[in-house]
């Protein structure tokens, strides 16, 4: 199961990551509605621009810093891994 204690980058980054979703979606989306019943469709196309320039960039960036910290996180545990089985080899060797 999972569990946010164990996984606390991967809670945070989901933080980060599910209101720029929202804002992706709904922002532009309200922007451009409003525009179309104003008459003036472009009216708000900067304000798009600037939503879509600053959310996607700063969603990427999330995503990709979430996959760093879980490549870190696995290879931090196969050293532990390896470090371990080393140490029972290690052990039974000397008991031998």
């Amino acid at each position: 199961m999972f569990n946010f204690q164990k996984d606390k980058a991967g809670f945070f980054a989901t933080l980060l990551t599910v209101p720029l979703l929202l804002a992706l979606a709904v922002v532009p989306a309200t922007l451009y509605i409003i525009g179309q019943l104003m008459g003036q469709p472009d009216q708000f196309s900067p304000a798009i621009k600037i939503v879509f320039g600053i959310c996607w960039p700063l969603l990427v960036f999330t995503i990709l810093i979430r996959i760093w910290i879980f490549r870190y996180q696995m290879v931090k545990k196969r050293r532990a891994e390896q470090e371990s089985g080393e140490q029972i080899s290690n052990g039974k060797e000397k008991h031998s």
